[in-house]
């Protein structure tokens, strides 16, 4: 026979489960409007610059504003629902509407001058050069490069 433990707090996480789950549902189903939404970003960093994609189907660029301020690069914007929300009519909308903020610290040594973005098939994406003292140098070493000996004391 196999024994069981009791766990009064069985029931309890039951609930707050569901009171998760109501709640999600209940936002999902609030007016566009009303929300915030994250739209995903990648951060690339090369040699030359710094190269940020998000996605944000279905956005013009005079709904989108790009910011760089103190070390830290913003991108803002709000995508609005196309249709009057109504009970009737809509079984599920998924998709994300409102407003969004997005902020990332540069590192030091990027040209805030040369900064330039683009907009393609739902994409923005941010250029951001490395000033000239920022890229990394190589340095050779020449050929008649003077040889330390140095003395040993027998």
């Amino acid at each position: 026979m196999k024994t069981m433990t009791f766990d009064p707090f069985r029931e309890l996480t039951s609930v707050g489960q569901e009171l998760d789950r109501f709640i999600n549902r209940t936002m999902s189903n609030e007016q566009a409007g009303d929300r915030s939404w994250t739209p995903p970003l990648d951060i690339h960093e090369g040699p030359e610059s710094i190269e940020l994609s998000l996605e944000i189907p279905g956005m013009t660029r005079d709904d989108v504003g790009i910011e760089f301020d103190d070390g830290v690069l913003t991108v803002s914007g709000e995508r609005n629902y196309s249709r009057p929300v109504e009970a009737e009519g809509y079984r599920r909308v998924e998709r994300a509407y409102g407003r969004f903020l997005r902020s990332i610290r540069l590192p030091q040594g990027v040209d805030p001058e040369a900064i330039s973005a683009s907009m393609s098939d739902g994409v923005l994406s941010v250029t951001v050069p490395k000033a000239e003292e920022a890229k990394p140098k190589k340095i050779s070493i020449g050929e008649n490069s003077p040889v330390i000996e140095a003395d040993s004391a027998d």
